[in-house]
């Protein structure tokens, strides 16, 4: 009796274990059949060609539009007020360090003019978050992008105009002659090209 039963057992726990083994393999083929779509899916931003993306925003509302080309600014804006504050913070610590009355009246005004500029900048590059406090829900989302747009542009190049006086003060103190000229100049060129130069050829250039 005992015997018999054994096999009988045997058997079907073979048989169960045939059955898990192909519903096994149908999932498996079923999930390889399905990943190449999950990965198409889960195709970036910056994985898109040119002409998905000016079809996607094609298909914007007009909402959808100017949030996403808000929320795009204030991103930008971040890396530059990062910047603006660290170059504020240096110029009001020079004013206070030992060395600083050993400075030539020309560097006294290259740095009160380089401050001056640095703080505005801050100024514009911070205007946008306060425009957007002072009308947010007055329906105003437009006229707030056309103008924290035009604010970035003008703190941007006050930015620049700050750094380089940052630089002609530091190389003025540390050097005479004329290294002095030849450096602020190579930055103002790094400037020109990286920050105007490049982005004007793309914007000319024909989306791909």
């Amino acid at each position: 009796m005992t015997t018999s039963a054994i096999p009988a057992d045997r058997d079907h726990e073979s048989a169960k274990s045939d059955g898990g083994g192909a519903d096994g393999d149908a999932r498996r083929q079923q999930a390889q059949r399905q990943e190449p779509e999950g990965e198409d899916t889960e195709r970036t931003e910056t994985e898109r060609t040119g002409a998905e993306r000016e079809e996607a925003e094609q298909e914007e509302t007009e909402k959808e539009r100017l949030d996403r080309n808000y929320a795009e600014l204030l991103q930008e804006l971040r890396v530059a007020q990062t910047g603006v504050q660290l170059l504020v913070a240096f110029l009001l610590s020079i004013a206070f360090s030992p060395r600083f009355p050993e400075t030539t009246p020309f560097q006294r005004s290259v740095y009160f003019t380089t401050l001056l500029l640095a703080v505005s900048a801050t100024v514009l590059l911070i205007a946008p978050v306060s425009h957007h406090r002072i009308v947010f829900r007055h329906r105003r989302k437009q006229e707030l992008v056309a103008t924290a747009n035009k604010e970035a542009l003008v703190g941007l190049t006050l930015l620049a105009l700050a750094l380089l006086g940052a630089v002609l003060l530091i190389s003025d103190f540390l050097f005479d002659g004329a290294g002095v000229p030849a450096t602020v100049a190579g930055v103002a060129v790094l400037f020109v090209v990286f920050w105007l130069g490049l982005p004007l050829r793309d914007r000319a250039q024909r989306p791909s």
